[in-house]
């Protein structure tokens, strides 16, 4: 198997994992807003609420933002400082980005072993969170394994893509349009 058929691959692993990511993202928003929306009407309304509605979006907040990790990385549409490609020479960049791609693998797989550990760590525990229905508490932590593992993978993708001469990815909706 090739490297740009290999690449391609992961590619397409990553896309459906990018859309997962997105649904689930926004799915967890709305929950949050509406939740907490709700809560405080009923609490302005009738006095009380429903404890869960208030303590759970917090709660939820790791599994969105852990699994945006990697949409967000691979797109590009994290939060950079481009002083490197205004330094380096254009036939040079492809070597900023390999090692890029290197350094965040190595971080990520390093991070995700970490996070495993962690949560195998809470499982054993048996702890649960402190909110009115009794959740696991490893279960808000799994999120840490889960994004970073496929941060992981999106940086194999990164480097795969660089190695076999294929475009980086950018999400054209919101990149400028270059000056002419």
């Amino acid at each position: 198997m090739s490297v740009r058929t290999f690449a391609q691959l992961i590619g397409r692993f990553n896309d459906g994992a990018e859309w997962f990511a997105k649904a689930f993202g926004a799915i967890g928003i709305a929950f949050a807003v509406l939740g907490l929306t709700a809560a405080a009407i009923e609490r302005f309304t009738i006095g009380s609420g429903v404890e869960l509605l208030i303590d759970l979006p917090p709660m939820i907040m790791p599994w969105i933002v852990m699994l945006l990790l990697a949409p967000l990385g691979r797109r590009g549409l994290h939060v950079t400082v481009d002083l490197l490609p205004m330094l380096v020479a254009a036939h040079r960049l492809a070597g900023v980005r390999i090692l890029v791609s290197l350094v965040v693998g190595g971080a990520s797989v390093v991070l995700a072993i970490g996070s495993a550990q962690a949560v195998s760590f809470f499982a054993q525990m048996g702890e649960t969170a402190a909110l009115s229905v009794d959740i696991p508490l490893w279960w808000f932590y799994l999120s840490f394994p889960v994004g970073f593992a496929l941060l992981a993978v999106v940086a194999l993708e990164m480097l795969l893509r660089e190695f076999a001469g294929l475009p980086v990815l950018t999400d054209s909706a919101t990149k400028p349009a270059s000056p002419t």
